[in-house]
């Protein structure tokens, strides 16, 4: 199978799992295109996702550079393509269903347990994100803190952020 259908293929099948956006699916991503098929390294996956943070747009942004990398303007494509059209489709064909009958008991019990879910795989990718820069449980320390921090509405995100990067410049 080529690079570029490679990417599709892994990115497609992982559209349909992103609860909460792209960051939950960082661990699965990492997984993918790190451990299973070798198409890059810990660090340049790591690398990647922090330029794509660091310019103004969606957190999708990641998988194309990530795509981009790894295959070139196909690649891409190949991976934006895949984390965008399976979801969307499902999105088009769910979506107005659920909004009608959005009072249904079912209905409102799922989208309760999305959160947790949700939230679980949010740690997984910053402990991950954090993990492939660092060594150690300060790593895990740093996201467990912040996490913290943000949801119990502590302290600023942008704030955490400034903070989180001000002790990897000096713990790492």
């Amino acid at each position: 199978m080529s690079t570029v259908l490679l990417l599709f293929a892994i990115f497609a099948p992982l559209s349909l799992l992103a609860v909460g956006g792209l960051i939950p699916l960082l661990p699965e991503i990492q997984r993918q295109l790190v451990v299973e098929h070798g198409l890059m390294t810990a660090r340049e996956f790591a690398e990647a996702f922090a330029l794509a943070q660091a310019a103004p747009g969606p957190n999708i942004l990641s998988v194309g550079l990530m795509g981009l990398r790894i295959a070139g303007p196909f690649g891409l494509v190949a991976a934006l393509g895949g984390m965008l059209l399976p979801a969307a489709l499902l999105a088009w064909l769910v979506g107005g269903w659920l909004s009608r009958n959005a009072e249904r008991p079912a209905v409102k019990a799922f989208r309760e347990g999305l959160v947790p879910l949700a939230l679980g795989l949010f740690v997984a990718g910053g402990g991950l994100l954090a993990s492939s820069v660092a060594e150690g449980s300060i790593a895990w320390a740093i996201v467990a803190a912040s996490s913290v921090a943000i949801w119990r509405g502590w302290l600023h995100p942008l704030l955490v952020l400034g903070l989180g990067a001000a002790s990897g410049a000096l713990l790492f």
